[in-house]
């Protein structure tokens, strides 16, 4: 019995290791496998960038490069968008040109619109370069398509507003299933794309309001992350919207355009009832450097709200070496613990300015 139990116990160890030589012979063999196919991949990519650049110079040879090259959606998607950062005007018009007589305009047609999910999103984003007909069509149905996965859709949405197709924003937006309280995060880079590329279609749709808070919130943020300079007077009306998140959107924007905002605007903001508005306001300041209301920023040191305090006492620091002098001087002669402590916690985290 003791014999039997141990030749059994010697067999499984057996089975157990040579199941073990497998799999990780196995592993080792797909990783070599997968270089070798990345590698040729890779390979690839960069035959079709050297033939793209040959496009301006050699077009009939350019194509018959790219007939043999142009077969997988993948290599063909990416060696496109890497060649239009580097690109721009007729040399990218030639190439591209190029690239659809060699038949790629087809393949990545096809892995737009049924091809392996993680080349979807790269193939549609490819799609914004050939412009035709059959482009524009496929990427406005996979926008509307409630099967189409939100990575996907927010590629296609961007291509259509990169080429100037005149779609509605509701249209955009219809898809995402929006509801009043909520949206997808893609949403911020269908609306970055849009500031950058058509900003007066986001600035009249924050006007209509006719969209959830937490929506419009977004808007304002992509104007301001895009530089949109246009949008002042839209910013600075919305200052005094009836939602605090809009004000405070609005403040917060201002600030990273770093724009002059009107002195009754800030002066009404900095006594807004709500203390985020307040706080965006003093963040404002300090990044636009509007000294005049330093006075403004120093009664704010003993708001009842801990956020205010403190962006109020960073906003006095922004404002440069006097201002910092100032905020010592407050922390030794105030009787105030609370404004104390917030310039202390402000002042602990800034370069010392030299005295003179």
């Amino acid at each position: 019995m003791p014999d039997s139990f141990l030749l059994a116990l010697w067999t499984i160890s057996l089975v157990m290791a040579a199941v073990s030589l497998l799999v990780l012979a196995t592993l080792v063999i797909h990783r070599l496998l997968s270089s070798r196919v990345r590698q040729r991949r890779n390979q690839r990519r960069d035959e079709m960038m050297t033939a793209l650049f040959l496009a301006s110079e050699d077009h009939p040879q350019s194509v018959g490069v790219l007939k043999s090259l142009a077969k997988s959606p993948k290599a063909i998607s990416q060696a496109l968008l890497e060649y239009a950062t580097l690109v721009r005007g007729s040399d990218l018009d030639l190439a591209v040109t190029a690239l659809q007589q060699a038949g790629a305009e087809r393949i990545v047609l096809r892995a737009a619109r049924k091809g392996e999910r993680k080349y979807r999103q790269m193939a549609a984003e490819a799609l914004a370069y050939f412009r035709s007909a059959d482009c524009r069509q496929t990427l406005k149905t996979l926008v509307e398509g409630r099967k189409t996965p939100p990575d996907v859709r927010v590629s296609c949405a961007r291509s259509l507003i990169f080429i100037g197709e005149d779609l509605e924003l509701s249209v955009l937006l219809h898809p995402f299933q929006t509801d009043a309280f909520q949206a997808p995060l893609e949403l911020a880079a269908v609306f970055r794309s849009i500031a950058q590329n058509r900003p007066a279609l986001l600035i009249e749709r924050i006007e209509e309001a006719s969209d959830s808070v937490y929506l419009r919130c977004m808007m304002i943020e992509a104007l301001a992350r895009t530089d949109v300079y246009d949008a002042l007077p839209l910013l600075e009306n919305l200052t005094s919207d009836s939602s605090p998140q809009i004000r405070q959107s609005a403040l917060q924007a201002l600030g990273l355009l770093e724009l002059p905002i009107a002195p009754e605007t800030v002066t009404k903001a900095l006594a807004d009832p709500e203390a985020q508005v307040r706080a965006a306001t003093a963040d404002a300041i300090g990044r636009i450097g509007l000294s005049e209301h330093a006075d403004q920023l120093v009664a704010l040191l003993d708001d009842p709200q801990w956020s205010v305090r403190f962006s109020s006492a960073n906003a006095l620091a922004a404002l440069g070496p006097e201002y910092q002098h100032r905020l010592e001087a407050i922390a030794l002669e105030t009787d105030s613990g609370t404004v104390r402590r917030a310039v202390d916690f402000t002042l602990s985290d800034q370069p010392q300015p030299n005295h003179v």
